[in-house]
């Protein structure tokens, strides 16, 4: 079928996706590949139209800028008329749910969660305390929009099953409202790989406006850096990672083998040429790309509980080890740099994840099938979503007279000038 006569869909962005820079990028990526097969993707986008859009270039979808707060945008997807739209998180969704609603009532509206950023809230929280995290600090504002920004819509993608089972065990979302929907990975060709006597050295990689990287980042260099580099004085440590600012660049050290490298343009490639992935991460949630990543280039990791959640429930399991406590963090870290036989079954664990988990081809077809049985079935679900119901009729009281009055607020001031 010609892409002019596809069915119309359209993903409103908080960012330009950034596969090379953020996990959340290559997620939106993925999404995009899938869907682009069976719909005419439109990616709109607050943020001017430049580099940060280039990626979309040779995707065949449309890209536009459209503004917030402002009726153009109703004036615009009015002319659309789509199918379906996502938003990439639920900010996204409060700023523009309700005027996709108003304009466009029979468009299926889908939240990409990313991650439970109400989760990442509550645990930044509890560490910032000095404490462990408890599931009484849930209860912060930020879940709970989220929670109205899932409940509103009709349906959200949630990455990790941690969060799947959290959502509906503990917060009591339906989990018609909810689709476990993990990273897509393409098989691995293990031959293709460096080999272990080809590898040296550790590595670890993350946007630095992401506050659980640039917190593992400094962890890393005060605290656990010295102690392994005091058992492995020949290894350096090489932190990649987009948008490093001062604080990040002051971290390298040649001296001590830690060394700042910026921006690693293919992920994979820069990966592969490491014995180990370090992600000692103290907050978050979702997956995390960097340890999918270490996976797919055949690269043992260490990192956290939290690093690992979503993955697997047993450290037998994963491909390297899981430890929260310093000493024993460093402990994996010299065991696999020094242990070639470890270090061989560790790699391979992480292959049998890939396939297991992530298995690109399955998680293809369940996305496809998934995104047709919600269309076919639109009404019926929102007549059963009493909850949604009563939210957007609250919602639209309050935040979308803000939203008006911001724009009004605009109008009078760009007149005045």
């Amino acid at each position: 079928m010609s892409r002019s006569v596809l069915p119309k869909g359209i993903i409103i962005g908080c960012h330009w996706p950034e596969p090379n820079a953020t996990a959340a990028g290559r997620r939106m990526m993925q999404l995009i590949q899938v869907l682009a097969e069976r719909y005419h993707i439109t990616f709109a986008c607050s943020q001017p139209l430049g580099a940060q859009s280039r990626w979309l270039d040779s995707t065949g979808v449309s890209t536009v800028h459209i503004l917030l707060n402002h009726s153009s945008f109703d004036d615009w997807i009015a002319s659309e008329q789509p199918q379906w739209v996502m938003f990439d998180r639920y900010l996204t969704e409060e700023q523009f749910g309700w005027r996709v609603e108003k304009t466009c009532p029979e468009a299926m509206r889908i939240i990409d969660t990313e991650d439970l950023h109400g989760l990442r809230k509550a645990r930044e929280t509890a560490h910032a305390q000095n404490r462990t995290f408890h599931i009484s600090d849930l209860h912060n504002e930020v879940m709970h929009r989220e929670l109205a920004a899932i409940y509103r819509s009709d349906g959200s993608l949630i990455i990790s099953r941690f969060e799947m089972e959290l959502l509906v065990n503990e917060q009591g979302v339906p989990k018609d409202l909810l689709f476990y929907l993990p990273f897509m990975e393409e098989p691995v060709q293990p031959e293709e790989l460096p080999g272990i006597q080809q590898r040296a050295h550790c590595m670890t990689i993350g946007n630095f406006k992401h506050a659980p990287n640039r917190d593992a980042a400094k962890y890393l260099a005060h605290k656990l850096w010295p102690m392994i580099r005091q058992e492995l004085p020949e290894a350096e440590f090489h932190l990649y990672g987009a948008y490093p600012d001062a604080e990040i660049m002051q971290l390298h050290n040649p001296a001590v083998g830690f060394l700042v490298k910026g921006r690693a343009e293919d992920v994979l490639q820069t990966m592969s040429q490491y014995r180990l992935c370090l992600a000692p991460l103290r907050f978050g949630a979702g997956l995390k790309g960097k340890l999918v990543d270490a996976m797919r280039s055949g690269t043992p990791s260490v990192t956290s509980a939290v690093g690992a959640e979503g993955m697997c429930k047993s450290a037998e399991d994963w491909n390297g080890g899981i430890e929260d406590e310093p000493s024993t963090f460093v402990q994996e870290v010299v065991r696999l740099y020094r242990d070639d036989s470890f270090w061989l079954q560790s790699q391979e664990r992480g292959f049998n994840m890939l396939q297991s988990l992530f298995d690109g081809a399955s998680w293809k077809k369940a996305l496809q099938q998934e995104w047709s049985r919600r269309l076919n079935s639109l009404d019926e679900r929102r007549l059963r979503n009493f909850t949604g119901a009563i939210l957007r009729n609250q919602y639209h009281r309050s935040t979308t007279y803000m939203s008006k009055w911001i724009e009004e607020k605009n109008r009078n001031r760009s007149g005045a000038d």
